[in-house]
This record gives C-alpha cells, structure tokens and sequence, in this order.
C-alpha cells in the first residue's frame, strides 16, 4: 500500500517498575537506532529538564523571598492586571529568555542539555527526518 507507514512498539522501563510506550515509525530507510541508546536518550533528556525545572524553580523562590523582604502586600491590595503584569515580566519573560538565549548562544543547549551533552541541532532532528522519511 503506497503511502501507508508502519509503526512499531518502543517500550522503555521507568522506575517503580511501569513501562512506557512509544510508536516510533518503521522505515525501511531510516538509520536504524538501538532501543539501549534511546534509552539512555530519553534519560539524559528528562534529568536535563530536570535541572533545568530546578534552575527556574530556584529563581523563582528567590523572587518570592525577595517580594516577601521588600514589599507589603495585603489581599485585594493590587490591582489583578498588575499583579499579572509584573509575574509576567519578573518571571515568564526572564524564564522564556533564559530558554531561548540558551539554546541560540555557542554551546546551543540549556545549563541541564550542557550537563548531560544535549545540543540544539539547526537542521531539523534525525528523528524527525527519519519520521518524515516514512510518511513520503
């Protein structure tokens, strides 16, 4: 069947005993990859997104501390869309920034992706090509 793309299981062992399950597309082309370094793969993604959810969660409890030492605020005392405001650019803005310098600077990867050698590729991801290898 033209056009048809064949998926196969991809299970992966997580702590406590679950599994997970993934639909990784069967290309007959594709570069082929062992289940051991996918394995390892997704590790060192998690635990880098780890590190770095540690990184902004640790600036986050800064800026509480902080807020909490210098000012006084009472329920009701500030206006919501204020309130909204200043999260956003004390902590949305500084975090999506964080993110996206990280990744564009010379070693093209977040502090957690540098400790555990993951880098932003330019081109689109060997996984990707080989997904939309199998879907021409």
């Amino acid at each position: 069947m033209a056009g048809s793309v064949n998926f196969s299981t991809f299970r992966v062992q997580i702590w406590g005993g679950g599994q997970m399950e993934f639909l990784v597309p069967a290309c007959a082309n594709a570069p082929t990859v062992t289940s051991k370094y996918m394995k390892k793969q997704l590790i060192n993604r998690i635990l880098a997104w780890t590190v770095d959810f540690v990184i902004i969660g640790f600036y986050a409890f800064l800026l509480f501390i902080v807020t909490q030492l210098l000012f006084e605020f009472s329920k009701g005392e500030i206006n919501p869309y204020l309130g909204q405001l200043i999260g956003f650019l004390t902590l949305t803005l500084p975090v999506v920034t964080y993110s996206y310098l990280t990744e564009r600077s010379k070693w093209k990867a977040t502090i957690g992706k540098r400790l555990f050698n993951l880098t932003v590729d330019k081109n689109e991801l060997k996984t990707t090509k080989a997904f939309y290898y199998g879907m021409s």
